[in-house]
């Protein structure tokens, strides 16, 4: 990836920028979620990294630009190589002094890594639990982990200092009344700051597809709450009251007026 141009940032208005000021080192995930594009390395199969140096690079070219307060590294899985990291954060710290905000899968999260971060000023780290039921995670998202797993992430993501949000879906094929709760009771027992719930939509190409494609809304393409089973419809609702009223909903402006509807 070190031999693309650099991101010609001249082209956008500033403000544009600052609405959501962000970079991406890496293509492609080594694991095999069901509902994603990246997975097993995503197209080519193989997963690509940008240098440390060079994405330190594309960091100083957009504080020079833009000046943004914040900076979201928006790989799926920053910490999926823990010696580019380490170099990442040596550099980061050294040189740049922005804080930032990245994102992680549970199982990629060490003590000495959230350290890492937290050294080169990252300031919240974000944590796929998906669902709080183990059987949806294994047999519907293949994402094979206990709760411990998922427990552990957060808790040494707090020790190293760092705030969490954490990432969850919700309408996912065969999910029931008990698989709801198991999430909302998971994300108050990772202690998470911050929730970030989206209504479940599969995406063309990914195995989960194929088996949902049928129960799409033929008008409209996107799944919002009001395509929920009867069932969860009120448990979703409550909950997203309640995290809003708490100030912990973790979204855009749209994203939360949809999700309220």
């Amino acid at each position: 990836l070190d031999h693309l141009p650099l991101p010609h940032l001249e082209i956008f208005d500033k403000q544009d920028i600052l609405e959501y000021p962000s970079v991406m080192f890496s293509r492609g995930c080594a694991f095999k979620c069901s509902y994603c594009m990246s997975r097993q390395g995503g197209i080519g199969g193989k997963i690509r990294w940008k240098s440390p140096m060079r994405a330190i690079q594309e960091v100083h070219n957009l504080v020079a630009y833009a000046d943004p307060e914040e900076i979201y590294l928006d790989d799926d899985t920053l910490l999926k190589n823990p010696a580019w990291v380490r170099e990442f954060c040596g550099l980061y710290r050294n040189s740049v002094g922005v804080p930032f905000y990245c994102n992680a899968r549970p199982e990629t999260v060490s003590l000495e890594l959230a350290h890492c971060l937290r050294e080169a000023q990252c300031s919240a780290i974000g944590i796929g639990i998906e669902s709080g039921s183990a059987r949806v995670r294994r047999d519907v998202l293949q994402r094979p982990m206990e709760d411990e797993a998922i427990l552990r992430a957060f808790d040494a993501a707090h020790k190293a200092g760092l705030k969490t949000w954490s990432f969850n879906m919700v309408g996912l094929p065969g999910e029931r009344t008990e698989d709801l709760l198991s999430t909302i009771r998971l994300n108050e027992a990772v202690q998470t700051e911050f929730v970030r719930v989206s209504i479940f939509t599969p995406y063309p190409g990914t195995p989960i597809y194929d088996p949902t494609k049928d129960s799409l809304n033929p008008s409209s393409y996107f799944r919002g709450a009001q395509d929920l089973p009867d069932e969860l419809q009120p448990i979703y609702r409550d909950w997203i009251n309640r995290l809003d009223q708490e100030g912990r909903l973790w979204f855009t402006k749209s994203e939360s007026d949809e999700q309220k509807q």
